[in-house]
């Protein structure tokens, strides 16, 4: 594996909200800004995902810590170097944090440029019902 990034003291964020399974869910996308010289001048090139956080409202609960616990996985293999695809695709779609990881693979240019739908995406961990 290779060398985790260095994490700035100061990154932008991206706060979702979802339904997993009838359940309010927060989503919050870690990440920084790349810039490159274009003129003479710094311009924004592109943005770095650096940490993705899945947490319930209450974090007291079994799950909740499931989803902290999880979270903090998740953003150490970003920070090592792991495509986030690869992350989605090793995480199936029939558990909360597989589900929120997939969603966001799926739509992850649309978030990060603050694309959001009007109404709250709702998905499903019944592997039955999953649609692909």
């Amino acid at each position: 594996m290779g060398e985790r990034i260095n994490i700035p003291n100061r990154m932008s964020s991206i706060t979702q909200r979802l339904i997993v399974n009838g359940k309010p869910v927060i989503n919050i996308l870690d990440y920084v800004k790349i810039y490159k010289i274009v003129n003479g001048e710094k311009v924004p090139h592109a943005k770095q995902l650096i940490a993705s956080w899945t947490k319930l409202r209450k974090e007291e609960t079994e799950l909740g810590r499931e989803l902290t616990a999880s979270g903090k996985l998740v953003s150490l293999l970003i920070q090592f170097g792991c495509p986030f695809k690869k992350i989605a695709d090793t995480l199936t779609a029939d558990s909360y944090c597989g589900a929120v990881i997939n969603y966001n693979n799926k739509n992850l240019e649309d978030i990060l440029n603050e694309n959001q739908p009007d109404k709250i995406p709702k998905l499903n961990i019944d592997p039955y019902k999953i649609k692909t």
